[in-house]
């Protein structure tokens, strides 16, 4: 319960700027923490590390936009959604989602 409200601005943070580089000193300086303990506090309080939490956030952001916005080619929605680079959003998004994002958009372009 201490820590609940730093807990609960920084993931409030955090969804408000999935788009942007999440760095974890200006996570824990939101949460007025040290980043090491930021990161055991927030493990503790979630069961997911604080990345863990940012990359499901932003696969299911992913999700929205390649199906919502199918003018944007898959590298745009990677970094809309704050990949860094296609590898990286092609690997996260296929282990939350099941199946890669040109998988997905196929999958839910007639839904």
């Amino acid at each position: 319960p201490t820590h609940a409200k730093a807990i609960k601005n920084v993931i409030s943070f955090i969804d408000k700027n999935l788009g942007q580089p999440l760095v974890l000193k200006d996570l824990s300086s939101i949460a007025k923490m040290s980043p090491n303990y930021f990161c055991a506090v927030f493990k503790h309080t979630n069961n997911i590390t604080v990345f863990e939490y940012i990359i499901s956030k932003r696969c299911d952001m992913a999700a929205q936009l390649l199906i919502t916005n199918p003018e944007l080619n898959v590298i745009e929605v990677a970094e809309k959604c704050g990949f860094n680079n296609s590898a990286n959003f092609n690997k996260a998004f296929k282990k939350k989602i099941g199946v890669t994002p040109s998988e997905y958009r196929k999958i839910n372009r007639n839904n």
